[in-house]
């Protein structure tokens, strides 16, 4: 099995307020996109990494993940309007010896090792993988500005990344939602809309969370430096 990830950061990230794109803000002068990335080089079932970055910062981003020994980024490109025009364009730059694909978003950063591994490793049984998370809290329907009946909470599941899929599936499913000009909001929800695939749904036990607003950068910022001291310690064992 040859598995290649796409990690997105296209996004402008208008809710986090930053005066740059959020997968270019910089945690001890490094990108959070890189930081996201870095978890993935470490995995040895991640063959190859592609990222996917506003238009504009292609080079600087490319340049930095070789500064830092990212030796698996195989290309740097820009995203497009939606998600999905993003993804399509990093899966179809991942190298073409390629068969599965793992898209993640760049946004979450303290993704481990073992999280990934665990998609990667479901993978060899089922077409289409997605990390998630049962909800804690209840759940109800907004109507009319009031509390209505929602879905009971144990048949909700909240959908993570990194999701996994089979690549030439993956293609296809992204291919027919351009034709028919079917937007969704994560590529499970695309391939079960388009190709009737549903995901097999793997749970974690370790933090996943995805950085979306300016008080998220405050709470995690120490575990934000870690992850960078961490980083910069691996460029140290690449250039030794």
């Amino acid at each position: 099995m040859t598995c290649g990830a796409v990690i997105v950061g296209a996004g402008r990230g208008e809710r986090l307020a930053a005066d740059v794109p959020k997968c270019l803000v910089r945690v001890e002068d490094i990108p959070l996109i890189l930081l996201a990335a870095f978890p993935f080089q470490q995995c040895a079932e991640v063959d190859a990494v592609v990222l996917v970055a506003p238009s504009g910062s292609e080079s600087v981003i490319a340049s930095e993940s070789k500064d830092l020994g990212l030796d698996k980024i195989h290309a740097v490109v820009p995203g497009g309007v939606r998600r999905q025009d993003s993804v399509e364009n990093g899966v179809k730059n991942l190298p073409p010896a390629i068969d599965y694909a793992l898209i993640h978003d760049g946004a979450r950063v303290f993704i481990d090792s073992r999280s990934i591994k665990k998609v990667i490793a479901e993978l060899a049984f089922y077409p289409a993988v997605t990390l998630a998370a049962f909800t804690g809290d209840t759940m109800h329907q907004n109507l009319n500005g009031l509390c209505q009946a929602g879905p009971a909470r144990d048949t909700l599941i909240a959908a993570q990344t990194p999701q996994g899929f089979k690549r030439d599936l993956l293609e296809k499913a992204l291919q027919r939602a351009r034709d028919a000009n079917i937007t969704s909001t994560d590529e499970v929800s695309l391939m079960r809309q388009v190709s009737n695939v549903a995901a097999y749904p793997v749970f974690s036990d370790a933090p996943n969370v995805k950085l979306t607003y300016p008080g998220d950068m405050n709470f995690y910022q120490p575990q934000l430096s870690a992850l960078a001291k961490q980083v910069k310690e691996f460029r140290m064992t690449m250039t030794m």
